[in-house]
């Protein structure tokens, strides 16, 4: 599926934004397909988390996988359970995380 659709009516001009949910028709004419009809039924900040948003908590699922990799690095060669092992490398990465985010690494959790 193509993500890129050219709309050429001016009704359709600024009528939705970027993250909107919209209801279309279109007909087809050879290999193009031209939007016939176009309604919002959603907006972006109503339905869908928008760009910046989506753009944060992808960062922040980014920077919590990179903690959580930095503390098994750090645990590999240390010789506990597994259970237990895993709970102080999981309490590792939160400490991580923490200082990552400038928050104050001493206050307990």
């Amino acid at each position: 599926m193509n993500p890129f659709i050219s709309i050429w009516d001016q009704d359709h001009f600024d009528a939705f934004n970027e993250g909107d949910t919209i209801d279309f028709e279109y007909k087809e004419s050879g290999q193009w397909k031209n939007i016939s009809d176009l309604n919002v039924i959603g907006a972006g900040s109503e339905t869908l988390p928008g760009r910046e948003e989506y753009l944060r908590l992808r960062d922040k699922h980014i920077a919590r996988m990179s903690c959580v990799k930095s503390a098994a690095y750090v645990m590999a060669n240390l010789e506990m359970e597994p259970l237990e092992k895993g709970e102080q490398t999981l309490s590792l990465a939160r400490t991580f995380e923490k200082y990552v985010y400038d928050e104050d690494v001493s206050a307990e959790s």
